[in-house]
Order: C-alpha cells, then sequence, then structure tokens
C-alpha cells in the first residue's frame, strides 16, 4: 500500500451531535470555552452562528411582530463525550438535545 494511504486506514474518535439553543454572543463564547477547556480542538461548531447571532441582536430593536423567534439561534456542536451535553445544561441552564445517530451528522 502506499504510504500516502496509511494515515487513511485509522480514524479518529466518534463525535456525537448535540443541539443547543442560544441566545447571546456571550453564551455561545463561553460555551466554546468549556469545550476547548475540556476536548482541546477534539470538537466541531457549526459555522456562522456568530453572524446570526449578532442579526438577531440587530433584529431586537425591530418591533416584536417582525422576527418569530428574534433572540434565539439553534445551533450543533460535535463532541466525543455526550456527558458534556448534561454539564452545559446544568451550568448554563439551556436545552440541550442529542442527535439520533452516532455518528454526528
Amino acid at each position: 500500500m502506499c504510504k500516502l494511504l496509511v494515515p487513511l486506514k485509522t480514524t479518529g474518535p466518534t463525535l456525537h451531535r448535540i443541539w443547543v439553543t442560544l441566545d447571546s454572543v456571550e453564551s455561545w463564547y463561553a460555551i466554546m470555552h468549556d469545550l476547548r477547556q475540556e476536548f482541546g480542538t477534539n470538537w466541531k461548531g457549526r459555522p456562522r452562528v456568530l453572524r446570526q447571532l449578532k442579526k438577531t441582536e440587530w433584529n431586537t430593536r425591530r418591533p416584536a411582530w417582525y422576527m418569530e423567534n428574534p433572540m434565539l439561534v439553534r445551533t450543533w456542536f460535535d463532541v466525543p463525550d455526550l456527558r458534556i451535553a448534561t454539564w452545559l445544561s446544568l451550568k448554563y441552564g439551556i436545552a440541550v438535545e442529542l442527535s439520533n445517530n452516532n455518528n454526528g451528522k
């Protein structure tokens, strides 16, 4: 076998997808900080969440009837250990949902 294909035989740890509903940029940064402390760089998050959270903050200046859920953004994180979902739920008081399948997709 070619030496370039040998690393493809090994796979990384299984990542589990957890869904959270965030209401502020501060909570998003706090969760990312905790994930970095716990797992280092061995986790993934949904891209462009900061843009959506800032957009919802800007839209709160508009009338309440303009937006369906003006303050909530639903996002996901792929983490190697599902125990972090319970910890995030208890620490931040947010609802955490688990994805049905194990591969995180």
